[in-house]
């Protein structure tokens, strides 16, 4: 609550002292001057400074989007640190970690048109190792400590990977000509994704000695990540080597409306919230594992018979319909593939132009 108080009276302030310094355009003297696309345009009904510089986009200009949120977040750490001396700034730096961040571009073919376009990559890797102690000799005689103390020089990996990639394009018109702006419009959008498994293990898959009493079972040299490893009394044990999950495909279409205050010449903060359907398709996935069979096809009981490289289609392939909005995808999923979720829309935004 101290945080936000601080900000909001930082924020008061700053738009006090902008709007002592602004002068509008005068609707009784049109320039009439060329902008930068070539065409005519007038541009003293757009805000201007004191010092004459316009503040809101033209006709010809360029524009980078990015989220405001974390900017925002993080401003508001600084303010706390400054205004106590006695804050921990271990946590409160926060401001710019685990957030999802995208990119949106504009071109204004006239001062109240925008040709818009957003890009969002996703490339999410998480790695995790396990040590594994297991004694291959079981034979050999038990050694006392400390020799006897695992050195972990053997591990058992398991990789995680998921990316998604989404684009979007579609037309903003814009209303007023001082600070404040407001903007509709609607755009098309498509996204990818997908999401894949390894593992690696440091020990292979050997069958099972009766004389050793099933120390050498499976599990006892294979790591259990959380679902990787199975055991199946009498039919057979099993582990996975890699899960490849079903490629994603999302279509659709959406409507925005928002709102932009210019803090600056051509720097603005904006807000905006759309609504739109479209269509989602996810494909089959594939799985690869390795284990020892103990059971044959006609039922006769095995020794135990090692089988490498055995691979499993999903039965499902899924197809979805929604409707919604931009709040609707307030999610940490990357998988989510909402046309609008990948994109600052919903959210504020932090706008320049040139």
């Amino acid at each position: 609550m101290k945080k936000l108080a601080i900000l909001v009276g930082a924020i008061a302030l700053t738009s006090s002292t902008f709007a002592q310094n602004d002068t509008w355009g005068s609707d009784k003297k049109k320039d009439k001057s060329k902008d930068k696309s070539g065409t005519m345009s007038n541009s003293s009904s757009l805000a201007t400074n004191k010092k004459g510089k316009i503040l809101n986009p033209e006709a010809g200009d360029w524009s980078i989007s990015v989220n405001a949120t974390p900017f925002l977040n993080f401003a508001a750490d600084l303010l706390v640190l400054g205004a106590d001396a006695g804050a921990d700034a271990s946590s409160s730096f926060n401001g710019l970690n685990d957030e999802t961040y995208s990119i949106t571009g504009k071109y204004f073919k006239a001062n109240d048109l925008a040709y818009r376009g957003t890009v969002r990559l996703n490339f999410q890797n998480d790695k995790t190792s396990r040590d594994i102690d297991y004694n291959t000799d079981f034979t050999a005689a038990p050694v006392n400590w400390p020799n006897d103390v695992t050195k972990f020089e053997n591990q058992d990996k398991s990789k995680t990977s998921n990316w998604s990639v989404g684009l979007a394009g579609g037309l903003e018109w814009r209303k007023g000509t001082k600070r404040l702006q407001g903007y509709y419009g609607g755009e098309l959008a498509l996204a990818f994704a997908q999401s894949n498994t390894s593992y690696k293990y440091a020990y292979d898959v050997t069958a099972m000695d009766a004389a050793n009493g099933g120390q050498d079972a499976m599990s006892n040299y294979t790591t259990d990540f959380g679902g990787n490893f199975t055991a199946a009394p009498g039919d057979h044990d099993e582990r996975t080597l890699a899960n490849k999950g079903g490629f994603t495909t999302a279509f659709g279409i959406r409507g925005f409306v928002g709102v932009e205050f210019f803090v600056a010449p051509k720097i603005s903060l904006g807000g905006e919230f759309g609504w739109g359907l479209g269509i989602n398709h996810t494909g089959r996935s594939t799985s690869t594992s390795e284990g020892i069979d103990y059971l044959a096809d006609d039922g006769t009981a095995l020794d135990g018979t090692v089988v490498n490289d055995v691979e499993t289609r999903g039965s499902d392939r899924t197809t979805e319909f929604f409707l919604g909005s931009d709040r609707n995808n307030g999610t940490n999923d990357e998988q989510n593939l909402w046309m609008n979720s990948f994109s600052p829309q919903g959210n504020l935004s932090l706008n320049f132009y040139f």
